[in-house]
């Protein structure tokens, strides 16, 4: 009982909560005059009476149906007397707080937790629709596809810089990097050398090229002073070791001999007049070579540098085309004019020959004149026929 037997209320326990949920709602304390009501207003006072006894019967309804319900947690504690009780002890005890529902403290917070776990009797429980969102599969395959990438890479740098031999492979790195520094100061010291250039034959012309300049005639000076065109065999001093030289020789020889005369001219030539005089010219192929500095030869007693080129100049001038068959063991031999065509059928045909060769021949004025002499006893067969 939330009253004692006397009406008044108990004493209240600080610990405990106090709520006011489930309770009927405290009568309006009726208000005293020294005059009596009237009639009109018993009337009312009665209905009023009858209409908060019938809200209070429903409200302890419910609270009792709660408190079946959850036994074990709250404690319901209703009010029994009546409506005119309840005005009697309000009046009584002088406007004090009506009977209210205490909540017991529990130190685990079990009272809370059925509370909020238990489903109540004809209390409806409606289920979450809440659905999580589901991660994204692109996202998880790219940052699986990272991992793997940098595991990868984690491994090679661990076998990289993990390895035996590191050590072996910067000692050798330090020793390249060393010679090379060791060459850039040699190449940056000027060192100079002498060229010796040889021919056969002799007196051909030479040509020089420096770097990536173009090719230049090489020119010199005569004892006299003169300057003139360089013509093998050909000294050249002060050259610069570490730079890149090219030359060319080119040679074109000019025979010269006196013309033989009849009587008859001999007797028409005047005192002193020299019989004339015929030129033949005789080209050679141009030959080219170059000098760079690892073919420098250094002097162990003087510790200059010097080279020396011979070169041997091919007329430019063909007698005939040469190839060897090995399935046969022959060579064959294809003559001027028309001998190139014809050595490259005799190819097509046996596929074991070797390359067609051009062979030169060295002209003279001895060569012209045989040619000269089979050139008129051809001629004449010709006519015979």
């Amino acid at each position: 009982m939330s009253e004692n037997e006397n009406g008044n209320s108990p004493q209240e326990d600080p610990t405990e909560v106090k709520t006011t949920i489930g309770m009927p709602m405290p009568p309006r304390p009726v208000e005293t005059s020294s005059a009596e009501p009237a009639q009109d207003e018993l009337v009312l006072n009665e209905k009023a009476s009858t209409a908060e006894e019938a809200e209070e019967e429903e409200s302890l309804v419910v609270s009792e149906e709660a408190a079946d319900s959850a036994e074990d947690i709250i404690n319901l504690v209703a009010k029994d007397s009546s409506p005119s009780e309840d005005q009697n002890s309000t009046s009584e005890n002088d406007g004090e707080s009506p009977s209210i529902l205490t909540w017991p403290i529990d130190p685990e917070h079990a009272n809370a937790v059925s509370v909020l776990s238990e489903q109540l009797s004809g209390v409806k429980v409606y289920g979450s629709t809440y659905v999580a969102p589901q991660g994204s599969r692109a996202l998880n395959f790219i940052l699986l596809v990272l991992v793997i990438g940098v595991g990868i890479a984690g491994s090679i740098a661990l076998q990289f810089y993990g390895s035996a031999d590191r050590e072996a492979r910067l000692m050798e790195a330090a020793i390249c990097k060393a010679d090379y520094d060791a060459l850039v100061k040699l190449t940056a010291q000027k060192q100079y050398g002498k060229l010796v250039i040889e021919s056969a034959p002799e007196q051909a012309q030479v040509f020089q090229q420096i770097d990536n300049e173009p090719m230049t005639k090489l020119m010199g000076k005569t004892a006299d002073g003169k300057e003139m065109a360089t013509l093998t065999p050909a000294t050249i001093d002060n050259l610069d070791i570490n730079r890149m030289y090219r030359f060319k020789l080119k040679f074109t020889e000019t025979l010269k001999r006196a013309v033989e005369l009849s009587d008859k001219e001999k007797k028409e030539l005047k005192e002193g007049e020299k019989p004339p005089v015929e030129e033949m010219g005789v080209d050679y192929r141009d030959e080219e070579f170059t000098v760079a500095r690892y073919q420098w030869i250094q002097d162990g007693a003087t510790g200059s540098f010097r080279f020396q080129k011979i070169v041997p100049l091919t007329p430019d001038y063909i007698d005939h085309y040469y190839t060897f068959n090995w399935s046969k063991g022959e060579a064959k031999r294809f003559e001027e004019p028309g001998g190139k065509a014809e050595c490259e059928a005799y190819r097509q045909d046996n596929s074991d020959s070797s390359l067609c060769r051009a062979i030169p021949r060295t002209e003279d004025f001895e060569k012209k004149d045989a040619r000269e002499e089979a050139a008129k006893k051809g001629k004449k067969r010709r006519r015979r026929r």
